[in-house]
């Protein structure tokens, strides 16, 4: 404060009392202050600035003023309620002075005075309020806007720009003309939109969709008010716009996964229901072909009778894989715990498949090392399958050489033996770029390999996951 009296500041800013001086440097409190010394000021006044604005006096009386008597230099108060509330704001401070006559700041022009400080501190907290509120508007991430009810844009911040892809607000106005067609993917929807605005006066979270600038589409949530005249007419409409595209297209790819899920799970739960219907008849088609088989045949009745049987063989085989594995996919299909014999079960196999391996011109060796032990707590009929399908696979693609089954004890307690099954064949082979597709449903090495050995491509997607249930793991090299 060096072109004023810092002590007439304070005491003005710290009291909120207004000061009036008629002869400053000669009468008064503030003759000693440094200021007053140096530069002699004569008439001084010092108001405060306060908002709330104080309520103007009474017809009659004086605001709160401290004014110094040019005849004895005594401080009176003109108006005995000087205290102020407390929680009104100082904004600023009114100052004036003249070094040339004293006592130019009479009551009138000092009611004048406080008038205009008044509205000066109104007009200081508009300010700030716009400021404050103006920043805010600039930097809103959803988009504001103002439009008239013939649906023309009358302001629009950055982020209404942005979302409907325009460089600047100012484009934005200049472009859109006409909201409805302009913008409205559905032009119905701007007049539900007006509708809900006429009848309720707000709208809150209206989703539509709208063009960008681009001809792109957006999704836009939209919360409106009107604002009306004093006549009750549409003023225009105001209010804040979201881009919801990311939610409409995480909605969209949700419901899309729940309906392949729910399908799936019909269609898994339908063939899992039909897996007894459809194995009943294949069975009694079987049965009685053979029984058919040992009667007096000629010899073109036996061999169509022959490849019936084989055909039928073949046909639920695949309907066994196909039921199967929906089960699984339905999770209808359940691990058993119960005692059996290992050795029951390789017996089996060797039944399965050795005369097959001599018919083709192979060897088969199945054996188990001495440590395993035979009494077990399981699935029989579950492990079984899987070794027929693993060694079935064996036979099926191995041309000449030799097909070994073995079973060796990874781990043992008392309680508990973790066992490595294997089979290695001499057949075909898989390139490197196949083995990571074997274990996936329907899929074989190559279409070629479909053609010559057929097979649904789903033996080894079952084997997986029967022994995923079991808490093991499967692998080829």
């Amino acid at each position: 404060c060096k072109e004023i009296s810092a002590d007439i500041v304070r005491y003005v800013a710290k009291t909120r009392k207004n000061v009036v001086l008629n002869d400053a440097a000669n009468t008064g409190a503030f003759t000693r202050d440094a200021y007053v010394i140096k530069k002699k000021p004569r008439s001084v006044l010092c108001i405060p600035i306060i908002h709330p604005p104080s309520i103007p006096p009474v017809s009659g009386e004086k605001g709160p003023v401290l004014m110094g008597n040019e005849r004895d230099g005594e401080f009176r108060i003109a108006n005995s309620a000087a205290s102020y509330d407390s929680q009104k704001e100082v904004t600023g401070l009114l100052y004036l002075e003249n070094n040339q006559k004293a006592g130019v700041f009479t009551p009138d022009r000092v009611e004048v005075l406080r008038l205009l400080s008044s509205q000066a501190a109104i007009s200081i907290h508009n300010a700030r309020i716009y400021k404050k509120y103006s920043s805010l508007y600039e930097n809103a991430l959803e988009g504001i806007f103002q439009c008239t009810a013939h649906g023309r844009y009358l302001s629009a911040n950055p982020s209404m720009a942005r979302i409907l892809g325009y460089d600047s607000p100012d484009e934005l106005l200049a472009c859109i003309t006409d909201i409805s067609e302009q913008l409205y993917v559905h032009p119905e929807d701007w007049k539900t939109y007006q509708q809900i605005l006429m009848q309720e006066n707000r709208i809150l979270g209206f989703e539509t969709r709208f063009y960008r600038k681009d001809q792109s589409i957006v999704w836009v949530s939209i919360s409106a008010r009107t604002v009306r005249d004093s006549q009750g007419n549409i003023f225009y409409y105001e209010g804040t716009v979201l881009d919801i595209t990311a939610r409409k297209e995480k909605q969209k790819a949700e419901s899309a996964r729940e309906a392949a899920e729910a399908a799936n799970a019909a269609k898994g739960n339908f063939l899992a229901s039909m897996s007894h219907e459809i194995r009943t008849p294949m069975n009694a088609i079987i049965g009685l072909t053979r029984l058919v088989l040992k009667t007096d045949l000629s010899l073109r009745q036996r061999n169509y009778l022959t490849k019936v049987d084989s055909s039928a063989h073949a046909l639920l085989e695949i309907l066994n894989d196909i039921l199967d594995f929906s089960k699984i996919e339905a999770g209808k299909l359940d691990i058993e715990e119960r005692a059996f014999q290992l050795q029951q079960v390789l017996e089996d196999l060797a039944d399965l498949f050795v005369d097959q391996a001599a018919e083709k011109g192979i060897g088969m060796i199945i054996g188990k090392a001495r440590d395993v032990p035979s009494a077990l707590v399981g699935d029989p009929l579950r492990l079984k399958q899987i070794l027929i399908n693993l060694t079935g696979n064996a036979v099926k693609f191995t041309e000449q050489g030799k097909i070994f089954v073995n079973v060796r004890c990874l781990e043992k307690t008392e309680k508990k033996a973790t066992l490595s099954f294997s089979v290695e064949d001499t057949g075909i082979g898989i390139s490197e770029d196949h083995i990571e597709q074997l274990f996936s449903p329907f899929t074989q090495a190559d279409s070629s390999t479909t053609r010559k050995y057929g097979g649904t491509g789903l033996g080894l997607a079952i084997s997986k996951r029967l022994v995923d249930l079991m808490g093991g793991d499967i692998s080829v090299e």
